[in-house]
């Protein structure tokens, strides 16, 4: 249990950083799918519906919170 907690802080804290794109948008919604397969890699699915477009990105590796890193960055290029 803490350890979800310590997880789902740690994600929204990374996610956070990209409000900063965001600053004419009243109100924007991150969605986080996360998925653990058998072969040891877990992969991070993040959707952010706007009024003007869908930003989405995934990805796959063998450490978790590195998914979520890849995947902001992924965010961030396509963001900036």
């Amino acid at each position: 249990m803490r350890s979800q907690k310590r997880f789902v802080n740690t994600q929204k804290k990374k996610i956070s950083k990209l409000e900063k794109y965001f600053t004419d948008v009243a109100n924007a919604t991150a969605y986080v799918n996360l998925k653990v397969y058998t072969e040891k890699t877990a992969k991070v699915e993040v959707t952010i519906p706007l009024p003007y477009l869908v930003l989405r990105a995934e990805e796959t590796s063998i450490d978790l919170y590195g998914s979520i890193d890849l995947v902001v960055d992924k965010l961030e290029k396509t963001s900036s």
